[in-house]
């Protein structure tokens, strides 16, 4: 590149890289013509870049025209762009990079095997791109330029948008994943939070088909087909509350202490849940302080009030611990009548669905070892999306094993789907069972309901199945209090 006209580049020889302000005489050019101006003259002897208001007067000091003081100022212009140039990055000759390097996915991808991935994203690679195009519409970048001033000076990756999230949910720390996908801590959580919006918006999964009956048979068939014996007749999902661990809430809402549970001695968040055989969960309800009972915040619920006004079908009924209400569609443990034991304790196996749900959800997603530390409104959302993607993970599993279908229906002819057949753990097939509303001849009405043996009606006639089966519990002998070693048992 020229230089301007009366104003010389400076060379190597002549750059003064001392940082010496003095006007020194001694530091010139070597160019001793005398028909050069006084201005050029000056320029020629302090080459060294300054800043405009210093040069100009300089120059104005040393009588240097109005012209040379433009093309000294025009040169300064082009020292200041190639020196933004070269800490850019964006120098051609290979200077020295400052900007931050963009995440590269696909070469992340590439260092990483099957299992690896797995175990980072808690997804496999083909179930990643999945959900990924599943959530594009609300992850991908909608304001290219203002995504172009991200520290790498182009839009963040989609693929890492979701993997960053994921890593989230799985315990990592926002500290380490900046350094991970190359970004900064606060775009970090902004992947988080659009990853939850995008999975509670585009993942309805979560489902409880109240109003659906061939949708409720095909849950009642899986615990049927799932229990010993294939007796267990009715049971459409597993119902139980849980404590999600959390930081107080000072500030946030009204009275934090209705949140704090004084047996755990911790701040909590309360969900009830249900879920079906295969621990996915078909309902979550996180609207009530963690203080309320919960048969008083499931009672409060939708749900609830439907469940409890008979629209649940009958047979169809939830499975639940003692702190639920007995009702014909709501089957709960006897209260310690001994003639019910066998009962009660496969009653209780077939509810651990949802005890498992909850296990399979915490271990899964490591943020949740923790309490929880973001704003209180982003709490419940967040869980619900880790719920979520929870019930994902499962149905890609489950899908790994299954035979090709079309929404649930398999091929049996060119053309021709039907639901496919399910066998219990003895290899006989599970019929759908016959049901009927709570207005239909067989159920009990509603003023029969309120009565205490109408409530206790449907879990007798369990018990009865159970006892007809022959199924006797398994059991151990009481430890002794003195020795500490557990007496003789056996099979009552």
């Amino acid at each position: 590149m020229d230089a301007p006209l009366g104003v010389p580049f400076a060379s190597d020889e002549e750059s003064d890289l001392s940082g010496d302000d003095s006007d020194s005489d001694s530091a010139t050019s070597g160019d001793d013509d005398p028909s050069a101006s006084i201005g050029e003259h000056r320029l020629r002897s302090r080459p060294e870049f300054c800043r405009p208001a210093e040069l100009c007067a300089r120059l104005l000091c040393s009588g240097a025209t109005e012209e040379e003081i433009m093309l000294c100022q025009q040169h300064q212009r082009s020292l200041a762009a190639a020196a933004i140039s070269l800490f850019h990055g964006q120098d051609s000759g290979g200077g020295w990079q400052c900007r931050h390097h963009a995440f590269d996915w696909e070469a992340h991808v590439h260092n990483l095997n099957e299992d690896e991935f797995k175990a980072r994203y808690r997804l496999s690679a083909q179930s990643f791109y999945k959900l990924l195009e599943l959530l594009r519409p609300e992850l991908d970048v909608n304001n290219h330029l203002m995504a172009s001033r991200s520290r790498s000076g182009r839009p963040i990756p989609i693929e890492a948008r979701l993997a960053c999230a994921l890593r989230y949910f799985a315990g990592g720390d926002p500290i380490d994943l900046k350094l991970i996908y190359c970004m900064s801590k606060p775009q970090v959580m902004l992947c988080v939070w659009r990853a939850v919006d995008a999975i509670n918006l585009c993942l309805d999964n979560i489902i409880f088909p109240i109003d659906n009956i061939q949708a409720l048979g095909e849950l009642e068939r899986d615990f049927r087909a799932g229990t010993r014996g294939g007796f267990w007749q009715g049971q459409v999902g597993a119902i139980d509350g849980v404590h999600f661990k959390m930081k107080c809430p000072t500030g946030q809402v009204k009275d934090p202490m209705r949140y704090y549970i004084a047996r755990k001695q911790e701040f909590a968040l309360l969900a009830i849940a249900i879920c079906d055989y295969h621990r996915r969960f078909t309902y979550v309800d996180i609207s009530h302080a963690s203080q309320t009972h919960d048969s008083t915040a499931w009672a409060a619920t939708d749900l609830g009030v439907r469940v409890a006004r008979g629209d649940l079908p009958y047979p169809f009924f939830l499975n639940g611990d003692g702190a639920f209400p007995l009702g014909p569609n709501m089957i709960v443990p006897s209260t310690g009548d001994a003639s019910l034991d066998n009962f009660d304790f496969y009653q209780s196996s077939t509810r651990m669905a949802i005890e498992c749900a909850f296990g399979i959800l915490i271990r899964r997603w490591g943020l949740l070892w923790r309490s929880l530390e973001c704003s209180f409104h982003r709490r419940a959302p967040l869980i619900v999306a880790l719920m979520r993607l929870h019930n994902f993970c499962i149905d890609e599993r489950i899908g790994e094993h299954d035979t090709p279908d079309v929404n649930g229906l398999c091929q049996v002819q060119p053309g021709r789907y039907k639901a496919p057949p399910k066998f219990d753990k003895d290899g006989r097939p599970v019929v759908a069972l016959d049901t009927c509303r709570s207005t239909d001849e067989g159920a009990p009405t509603r003023s029969q309901v309120s009565q205490r043996g109408a409530k206790a009606h449907r879990r007798d006639e369990l018990a009865r199945l159970v006892k007809e089966s022959g199924f006797v519990r398994q059991f151990t002998g009481a430890r002794n209090i003195n020795t500490g070693k557990r007496s003789k048992g056996g099979t009552k």
